[in-house]
């Protein structure tokens, strides 16, 4: 498995992390189970390999906009009370410090105006745009669960090197 010190990790990508996280410290069999049957299904080997190259990536690298992006998400995904909601965030601020996230804001007034990607804002979207725009001039692959958007713009349009999970670490 190829392993990359840097990565530019996609909303769903970034929420399976901290499910992943999440889980793991909670003594929750049911809560566990749940995520862990929505992200690997009954794969072992997807579930193994997906930890294991997640847990590789020493830098998660995404934008304030993916980061806004995951409140939504945990809200309408996630079935958490309010105390669990705080356990949650706080695991997760933890596990986003040692992953050393590097959030960067790539300014949608920007993004929208650059000729080169005003056509995929209003296809694709701003936060889309905004993590291939962070990928060229970072020059990382991006890890995504998005092959239809996301992973077809950036990979034919930009040429940049794209990940998706499901692909990558089923056997």
């Amino acid at each position: 498995m190829q392993t990359y010190s840097k990565a530019i990790i996609d909303t769903c990508v970034l929420m399976d992390a901290l499910m992943i996280n999440f889980v793991r410290t909670q003594e929750n069999i049911n809560l566990a189970s749940k995520w862990e049957h929505i992200i690997f299904g009954n794969n072992a080997g997807y579930k193994k390999n997906y930890i294991e190259f997640l847990s590789s990536i020493k830098t998660f690298v995404t934008t304030s906009q993916v980061i806004g992006e995951l409140q939504g998400l945990v809200n309408s995904k996630l079935d958490l009370q309010k105390a669990s909601k705080s356990i949650f965030w706080k695991s997760s601020a933890g596990y986003l410090k040692f992953k050393n996230l590097e959030e960067e804001l790539i300014k949608i007034i920007t993004t929208t105006f650059n000729p080169m990607h005003e056509r995929y804002v209003f296809d694709i979207g701003f936060i889309d745009t905004g993590l291939i725009e962070l990928a060229k001039s970072s020059n990382l692959p991006i890890v995504t669960n998005d092959e239809r958007t996301l992973g077809t713009r950036a990979r034919e349009s930009f040429g940049i090197n794209i990940i998706i999970p499901m692909h990558h670490f089923i056997h």
